[in-house]
């Protein structure tokens, strides 16, 4: 993974004063996985698990709702939750499909991995099969211009990062991915024109870099 850089950090920001298409999207850059904002903001996006409460207890449950009432009474930060509909991407799942099946050699086991890849790429052409993913947003102010001020932010971010991450994860036991580059530029996606992000959505192989909104 890319690691952010006050480089990469002013790189991209100059190209936002250049940059008028795309001056009203509230977006100055994508960096190695954080969101910079018009007003100098890093902000962290982290991908987060579900629990399944259907088989739990009363008890169980009263359990998990007081681990999660802790976990935001203990924050010192303004955090965002969203749940987003987004369609699910079996691209890597039918390579690995399509791996073993070169590997097979048992002719009746050829036919039937060919005829379920075919099945599981017609789920991923239709778009038909749609996930909710969850998404936890905090940020952190960069409170100057100099490269000093750009680490002290990213550190604190870090900081709070962990923080999450040991809480979520050990407390809750939710599974915790940070969002990358691509998993942000899908993200906007969805909300800027959530029909065509639905029809076309971004592939992970390209290679896309956004800048944009206002100095």
């Amino acid at each position: 993974m890319i690691k952010p850089t006050f480089k990469g950090y002013k790189k991209f920001k100059e190209e936002a004063k250049k940059n008028t298409v795309q001056k009203h999207i509230p977006i100055k850059a994508i960096h190695a996985g954080l969101l910079i904002t018009p007003d100098n903001k890093l902000v962290k996006i982290l991908k987060v698990s579900t629990r399944n409460m259907e088989l739990m207890s009363n008890f169980e449950m009263n359990q998990v709702f007081d681990k999660y009432e802790d976990f935001l009474m203990g924050l010192e930060y303004p955090i965002q939750q969203v749940i987003v509909s987004q369609p699910v991407d079996l691209t890597k799942y039918i390579a690995v499909q399509k791996e073993t099946l070169e590997n097979t050699q048992d002719e009746i086991k050829k036919q039937l991995l060919k005829q379920y890849i075919k099945y599981a790429d017609t789920f991923t052409r239709s778009r038909r099969m749609i996930q909710r993913q969850r998404y936890l947003i905090y940020s952190q102010q960069i409170r100057g211009s100099s490269e000093s001020d750009y680490i002290e932010a990213l550190e604190e971010l870090q900081e709070r990062t962990v923080s999450i991450r040991s809480d979520l994860e050990h407390d809750l036991e939710l599974n915790i991915e940070d969002a990358s580059n691509n998993d942000i530029i899908k993200y906007f996606h969805t909300f800027f024109d959530y029909q065509s992000a639905q029809i076309f959505p971004v592939k992970d192989d390209i290679q896309q870099l956004i800048t944009g909104g206002n100095e």
